[in-house]
């Protein structure tokens, strides 16, 4: 885990009662999941992972909540190629690492000039202090061996560190040489299989729900495609399909009827190795 203080200042703090109490749990756990330098992803796949305030909820639900948390400086949201992050300033983290885990905002960006000076200058001491130390051992390296900004930037300053894109939760390693994800193809044995059993039909293949699916193949690993496939409609036909729970034809012990969603079933490598270990049977 990365190294911080998580002052209990925070709960007396008039932004933080500003926003209702599902945004201030969201704000915790954005606290607890930033990295040393406060810095947070907040695509889709990561937050339904890492979170359960933003859990489940739309694309818009996220956004209105991530607005609110913005409007109230508990976190300064930025883009980057279209990704979403953010940046959670005045919680004192301590930081030891020379690189970032998230990549920074672009400092010099027109909607980003002020949000994030101290960012900026945290950055800089960093440099200088890395750029010191290197000097005192006979092993001096310039600024530019660091390495820059996110190759899209428009800034010139060489006073940042290394952006390492997150456009996927980086937890689990995938395995090497796995071949390309047939995306398209694992959703229609999903909707050949489990929907006809019952669960709930893929309808649409969202840039979040590619992401799910594709990060799930890579912790499988197949050694070609065929292997990949056959391995997924195994799951989904004899574990998922089959269970009467999943597809709606028995209820739960509370008297409803739930119909599983490929976006459950996909949601972590830990979810799939209890299905594969008969969580739903």
């Amino acid at each position: 885990m990365p190294n911080r203080y998580v002052r209990d200042g925070v709960l007396d703090s008039p932004r933080y009662h500003s926003v209702g109490p599902l945004e201030r749990l969201a704000f915790l756990e954005l606290l607890l999941n930033a990295d040393d330098w406060g810095l947070v992803p907040l695509h889709d796949v990561f937050l339904a992972r890492k979170t359960t305030a933003f859990s489940g909820l739309n694309p818009e639900a996220i956004g209105a909540k991530l607005l609110q948390l913005d409007a109230a400086d508990l976190i300064r949201v930025y883009f980057l190629d279209s990704h979403r992050f953010c940046y959670i300033p005045r919680n004192g983290f301590f930081v030891r690492s020379k690189k970032p885990r998230y990549p920074f905002p672009d400092f010099e960006a027109v909607e980003n000039l002020g949000r994030f000076k101290e960012l900026k200058d945290l950055a800089g001491k960093c440099i200088a202090s890395a750029d010191r130390c290197d000097a005192d051992s006979g092993n001096r390296k310039t600024v530019d061996a660091y390495p820059k900004m996110h190759p899209t930037s428009t800034s010139t300053t060489t006073t940042t560190l290394e952006l390492l894109p997150d456009l996927v939760d980086t937890a689990a390693p995938s395995k090497a040489g796995a071949p390309p994800c047939p995306v398209e193809k694992i959703v229609a044995l999903w909707n050949s299989i489990v929907a006809a059993a019952g669960g709930q039909k893929a309808l649409n293949l969202s840039k979040a729900r590619r992401e799910i699916i594709v990060r799930r193949w890579r912790e499988v690993g197949p050694d070609s495609p065929a292997e990949g496939l056959s391995w997924f409609e195994d799951i989904f036909r004899n574990r998922i399909a089959a269970s009467k729970f999943c597809t709606g034809r028995q209820p739960g012990k509370d008297g409803r009827i739930y119909r599983i969603g490929i976006d459950v079933a996909m949601r972590s490598e830990l979810q799939l190795d209890q299905i594969c270990e008969g969580k739903y049977a």
